[in-house]
C-alpha cells in the first residue's frame, strides 16, 4: 500500500493519510492514526466488513473501551469503500504481555490492578451480550491493556464479531471451546474464552499448558484441551511455582474455573469482588539437582525487581530499596515505574525511573543528575536509551570531580509511530517491514531489516551480547525466533521454533560467548550460535524466574532471593 492515501470519510469529507500516520499492518490491512481517530484500510476492498454489519455493531459505539467501527472510509478516486474509522487509544500494550511476571513487576502492576482489569473485561462482555452480539474470538491479542493504570482493557478487531446477520470470521485455537458444536457459538463459548484469558492474566499460564500428565508432553496443550485435561485434572501434577500462582485468583473465580475447565460448565462467572485472595504467594524453595548446582547469594525482605552488575559489584532493586550486595544504599519510599540502574565508571550507579513522558536520573542519595523527555526508555550495557521525536538517544554518565555528569548522544533515527522498546532492542514495523535498532556498543547502533519477521506482531524481545530472541504472532500462532549476530551486528543466522506456547523471553549471555536460554520450564538451551544447541532437562528455575549474570556466572531471581547456578 502506497502513501499518501487519499480517502473520503463518508458524510464528513476528504482526508489524507501519510506514512507518519501509519501504526501497524496485519493480514487484512493496515491501521493508521490521525488525532483521536484510527483508520483501518483493507488490502483488498472486497474483504471489507459489510456496511450492514457495521450498522449491527452500532449499539456498542457508546462504550469507550470497545473500539468498534464508526464511519465508512472511501477511496477518494473510485468512491469504493476501503475501510472504516474507529476510536484510537494511546499508551496501550497487548494484553498477553501482562501474563509475564517480570512485566508485571517492571510496571508496578499490583494484585488489585489485576483484579480490576479482569473485572473490567468481564463487565464489558456482559454488556456486549446484552446487545445481542458475540465476540467469539476472545483472545489475548484482541485485547489491549491501558499501560498507565493496567486496570482497563480495550476490545479490538470488533469487525470479526458475530452479529444477528453475520457469523464470526475468526477464532484462535487457544480459546476455542472443544466441547461445543464446531461453528456454533453462544454466550457460553464466550465465557469459556474469557475463562482462558482471565486465568492467564492471574497466573501467567494457559490452564491446559502447565503441569505434567503421564499421557501428554509439554507441547501437547491443544490435545489436552481436546480431552478436557486442565491443571485441575486429578492426574495433572503442578510444580510448587505454578501451584503458588493459583493463590492470586480470587476465590469466586477459582471455583468457577474448576467448574468450567474440569466439569465443562458454561455459565457466566461471578464477579471477583474486592481484593480478597485465596492466599499469599510464598517464595518457592529452589535447590540443585543431578545436573545443576544452586547457591543462594543474597536474600531480601521484598521481591527483587532487577539485578545489575557494575564495577565488579552486585546491585539489586527491590520493591522498597536499592542494595549493593546485601547492604541497603537507598530506600524507595514510593512506587516508581520502569526502574533501572545506569552504570557510572568508578562509582555507584545512577537510579533511573520513568514517570509519564519523562525519564529521571538520580544518584543514590536522591539528587537529580539528569532529566529527559521520552516516549519510552530501555537499559542496555549500563546505558539508558530513550526515544523521542523520532530519535533514539544514548544516555551515559561519568564521574567528574565527585559530580555525576549526564551525557547524551543521538545514535539512531526511529520510526516512532510503530516502535516498541524491549531490553536491548527497538522493534520497528516500518510499513509492514520488520526492522531492529540495536545499540550494541557505546555510541553505536545497528539498524537491521529482518524480512523473516515481516508481517509478524512482535510481542516480546531481548538483545544481549550477540543474541536477539523474539516472540511473535501471526495468524493466531506464536513463534520464537533466535538471531545470532556477528560482532558488528550487520549479519545474522536464524533459528525459528513455530507454534509455541506464549512465554516471555528469558535468557542471559556470558562473557565466554555462551547464551543460556529458558524456552520452557522443562529444559534450558546452551549455545554460542545457531549451529549447535545443547539442551539440559529439569532446570532449577522456571520461565518466569529472570536470568541475569555477573559477567562470568549465571544468576537467577526467585522472588526475594538472588541465586547463582552452574552445571555439575
Amino acid at each position: 500500500m502506497n502513501f499518501p492515501l487519499k480517502v473520503i470519510i463518508q458524510g464528513k469529507g476528504p482526508e489524507t493519510l501519510d506514512k507518519n500516520s501509519y501504526i501497524a499492518a496485519g493480514g487484512e490491512g493496515i491501521v493508521c492514526r490521525k488525532g483521536g481517530t484510527a483508520y483501518k484500510i483493507y488490502h483488498d476492498p472486497k474483504k471489507m466488513i459489510a456496511i450492514k454489519k457495521i450498522q449491527e455493531l452500532s449499539p456498542l459505539k457508546g462504550y469507550t473501551n470497545i473500539l468498534c467501527p464508526q464511519d465508512i472510509v472511501l477511496d477518494a478516486r473510485t468512491s469504493t469503500p476501503v475501510g472504516f474509522t474507529m476510536p484510537f487509544v494511546d499508551k496501550t500494550d497487548f494484553l498477553c504481555r501482562v501474563f509475564n511476571k517480570g512485566y508485571k513487576q517492571d510496571n508496578g502492576i499490583t494484585d488489585q490492578a489485576v483484579v480490576s482489569l479482569v473485572k473490567s473485561i468481564q463487565e464489558t462482555i456482559k454488556s456486549i451480550h446484552k446487545s445481542g452480539i458475540l465476540i467469539v474470538d476472545l483472545n489475548e491479542l484482541n485485547l489491549l491493556v491501558d499501560s498507565t493504570t493496567y486496570e482497563t482493557a480495550y476490545f479490538i478487531d470488533v469487525d470479526s464479531w458475530q452479529t444477528a446477520t453475520y457469523k464470526a470470521t475468526a477464532l484462535m485455537e487457544s480459546v476455542r471451546d472443544r466441547f461445543m458444536v464446531p461453528g456454533q457459538f453462544n454466550e457460553g463459548t464466550d465465557w469459556f474464552s474469557f475463562a482462558i484469558v482471565s486465568f492467564e492474566i492471574y497466573t501467567g499460564f494457559h490452564p491446559y499448558q502447565k503441569g505434567q500428565h503421564p499421557n501428554y508432553k509439554p507441547k501437547d496443550w491443544s490435545a489436552r484441551m481436546d480431552a478436557g485435561i486442565s491443571v485441575f485434572h486429578p492426574e495433572v501434577t503442578l510444580s510448587d511455582v505454578w501451584k503458588g500462582a493459583l493463590n492470586v485468583i480470587p476465590k469466586p473465580h477459582l471455583e468457577w474455573y474448576k467448574r468450567v475447565f474440569h466439569n465443562k460448565e458454561r455459565t457466566a462467572p461471578p464477579l471477583p469482588e474486592g481484593t480478597l485472595l485465596v492466599g499469599t504467594i510464598q517464595p518457592v524453595m529452589v535447590a540443585g539437582n543431578a545436573s545443576f548446582e544452586v547457591t543462594k547469594l543474597f536474600s531480601y525482605k521484598e521481591k527483587i525487581l532487577g539485578h545489575f552488575y557494575y564495577n565488579g559489584l552486585n546491585y539489586v532493586i527491590t520493591e522498597k530499596g536499592i542494595y549493593q550486595s546485601d547492604r541497603l544504599v537507598r530506600t524507595l519510599n514510593k512506587k516508581y515505574r520502569k526502574m533501572s540502574l545506569a552504570a557510572v565508571p568508578g562509582c555507584d550507579p545512577v537510579f533511573v525511573h520513568k514517570e509519564g513522558s519523562t525519564v529521571y536520573f538520580e544518584d543514590l542519595g536522591g539528587t537529580q543528575v539528569g532529566i529527559v523527555a521520552a516516549a519510552d526508555a530501555m537499559q542496555y550495557g549500563g546505558r539508558i536509551y530513550t526515544v523521542y521525536n523520532g530519535k533514539m538517544t544514548e544516555n551515559t554518565f561519568r564521574n567528574m570531580s565527585k559530580k555525576v555528569l549526564h551525557l547524551t548522544k543521538e545514535v539512531s533515527n526511529i520510526f516512532e509511530p510503530a516502535t516498541k522498546l524491549f531490553p536491548g532492542v527497538a522493534v520497528q514495523d516500518i510499513l509492514g517491514k520488520c526492522w531492529l535498532a540495536i545499540p550494541y556498543a557505546e555510541g553505536k547502533c545497528a539498524s537491521m531489516a529482518i524480512p523473516e519477521l515481516n508481517g509478524d506482531r512482535i510481542l516480546d524481545a531481548k538483545f544481549e551480547g550477540v543474541i536477539c530472541i523474539l516472540i511473535s504472532e501471526k495468524s493466531g500462532k506464536y513463534k520464537r525466533t533466535v538471531l545470532h549476530f556477528n560482532d558488528k551486528v550487520n549479519s545474522y543466522s536464524i533459528r525459528v521454533e513455530d507454534d509455541i506456547a506464549y512465554e516471555g523471553v528469558n535468557f542471559t549471555y556470558l562473557s565466554s560467548g555462551v547464551c543460556v536460554h529458558v524456552p520452557s520450564d522443562s529444559m534450558i538451551e546452551l549455545f554460542r550460535d545457531n549451529s549447535k544447541v545443547k539442551t539440559v532437562a529439569n532446570p532449577p528455575f522456571t520461565t518466569d524466574m529472570k536470568l541475569t549474570n555477573d559477567v562470568t556466572s549465571v544468576l537467577f531471581v526467585n522472588d526475594t532471593g538472588l541465586y547463582t547456578v552452574k552445571l555439575k
